[in-house]
């Protein structure tokens, strides 16, 4: 599969992770705020010192 990175600042890391049947957003928060990492029209809220996976 494919990795696109969307966003690395504030200690926040987000890509999308690719492959042929589905698109995976991983995104970690090791920042003191709370980060939103926006990927086409939808936006992730990331509280500090979390993380996410979802299925897109």
């Amino acid at each position: 599969g494919t990795m696109m990175p969307l966003r690395a600042e504030n200690g926040c890391v987000a890509y999308i992770r690719e492959n042929d049947k589905e698109k995976i957003l991983v995104a970690v928060n090791r920042g003191e705020f709370d980060e939103i990492v926006r990927y086409k029209n939808r936006c992730f809220l990331l509280k500090p010192w979390s993380f996410r996976i979802q299925k897109l």
